[in-house]
Order: C-alpha cells, then structure tokens, then sequence
C-alpha cells in the first residue's frame, strides 16, 4: 500500500485529499501488524514518510461500501478513478473469487462489483488488483469506460518473492514500470506509461507462476490511459491548407483541421485518439466524402 500511495503522491503528484486508504484497523492503536521479526505492532498511518497520516478508514467491508456510496456522489462524467487491492483471497467452491477484508471478512466479487458499479459510466475507472484468484473479479467488474488489470487468474494464487523485500511480485513490477518509465515502463517510447504497456512489462517479468490478467472496455483505452487518466495525448496535430483529391486518412492525437478542401470524389478520413476540431474554410465537393471518428 505504502508502494502505491508514493507512487500516486511522488511520481504522479496526486493531491493527498484525493485518496482514499482503506486499510487494516484504520486509525485504531491496536496491535494488528505481525512484523517481519515475528513481534507484533500497530501498523504506521504514515504511507509515504511526510510525518502525516494517510490512512483513513479501517478496511471493513461497511467502509468500503460507505466509500463507493461517497464516490457516487462525487465522481462526475469525465473524471477518473484509479483502485487498488490487496490482501488475501479466495476462491469458493462457488467459483466466486473473495477478497478478505479487516476482521476475515470475505467480500464476493460480486458485492464488490455492486459497489463500484454505483459510480457514473461515464466516469473512467482503472482497477488494479494483487489478490490470489483477483482475475475471477473481472468478469463482475467489466463494464464501459473501465480497465482492469489483476496480479492472477480467477483459478491462481500471487506470489510474493524474497527477491523484492518480501513485496508482491506484480505490485513490485507494475509500480516499477510507472516509477522509471525510461528504463522499464514506457515500451513505445512516447514519454507515457499506459495500463496496456504496464500489463505488458509485468507479464514480460514476472515469473512467481502467476498469470496477469487485463481487460479493458473501450479495447484501445488502456492504451491511451496513464495514471494521470485519459489520455496520452498531449499533442496536437494539425492538418491545414489541403487539397484532398484521392483517398487520404490523416492521423493523430487531438486532431486541427483547417482550409481544407475535399473533391474529386475523395474521401478524407479523420482518425484522432482525442478530438477533432474543424475549422473554416472546410468544403466537401460534390460526389466527396468525409469521415471523422
């Protein structure tokens, strides 16, 4: 968690009162942490060593449900939700795949998914999920706008390795490929880390014998999604002060069109991962066509 939480307010710059951290006993100076001398202490509220506590809730499976109702409330159309989970789970003899909350509690992936689906689809939502048997939660949890990406199958166990401190492999692996785009995440090149290309790095390098999963609905919007949320692009292209006489498709990121002409029974195609935006002068000859998606 304390992984995450840095890489979330170090790399990624998140305001600290825009997360949410649901763990262990909450803010509760009980014992609940075995450590790893096999003494017992309470675990620190402190995630990223400002000296500030950033644990709010204890992990119990009504402040969950409290949490997604607040996010319903807030989350609009546009804005972006980033989750992460950990812990133990399980797989029923009812095939439903159980994350264990504070107290052993088991949480089905269905009452998980009734939850999160309480949020707006027309909020972007990217699911990260290190549990055992986390990959049995995508089938619930698959809806429009959403990415999801888990440490293993809906029939698997994660794994830890004593090779990363006793981390989980696939949190180690996912957050290195974020934290260090250059040497590991960004496998294009292109300056940006998207969910597709974290996936891809973890499955290239993670050998516990766990089985990452990922899905994403749109199919290309894990690979225009980063951390940051939707999307890549940062860039503009502009296409201006064109004659279009045979059938040309123009490419890009947020795409300008501009001055530009379509005739001789062309057809011009506008491609673009952002938005298009068609300024004047723009004429459509007779017998010409225009596409723009």
């Amino acid at each position: 968690c304390s992984t995450i939480y840095r890489l979330l307010t170090q790399t990624y710059n998140y305001p600290q009162n825009h997360i949410i951290v649901l763990m262990s006993d909450g803010i509760d100076v009980g014992i609940d942490r075995k450590t790893s001398d096999n003494t017992y202490d309470s675990s620190p509220l402190d995630l990223d060593g400002d000296g500030d506590a950033d644990i709010k809730y204890s992990a119990t499976k009504d402040n969950i449900k409290s949490v997604f109702f607040l996010l319903s409330i807030l989350l609009q159309q546009g804005d972006n939700l980033f989750i992460y989970t950990t812990d133990h789970g399980q797989l029923t003899e009812s095939n439903h795949s159980v994350l264990h909350v504070w107290g052993n509690v088991s949480m089905y992936d269905n009452e998980f998914a009734y939850c999160v689906n309480s949020i707006s689809s027309e909020c972007y939502i990217n699911i990260v999920m290190q549990q055992c048997y986390s990959g049995g939660f995508i089938d619930d949890l698959s809806r429009h706008n959403r990415i999801i990406t888990t440490a293993s199958k809906s029939d698997e166990m994660s794994h830890s390795t004593t090779e990363y401190s006793g981390c989980d492999d696939f949190t180690y692996l996912w957050s290195k490929a974020f934290k260090e785009p250059e040497k590991y995440g960004d496998l294009n090149e292109d300056g940006f880390v998207s969910m597709d290309e974290a996936f891809k790095y973890v499955t290239l390098y993670d050998k516990t014998g766990e089985t990452p999963q990922y899905y994403s609905n749109k199919t290309t919007l894990g690979e225009n999604f980063t951390l940051l949320g939707k999307e890549l692009c940062v860039s503009t292209d502009y296409f201006e002060n064109l004659n279009v006489t045979t059938n040309t498709i123009f490419t890009g990121c947020n795409v300008v069109v501009r001055n530009v002409t379509i005739n001789n029974n062309a057809n011009g195609e506008f491609i673009s991962n952002g938005g298009t935006e068609i300024h004047g002068p723009f004429e459509i000859q007779l017998g010409s066509s225009c596409l723009i998606r």
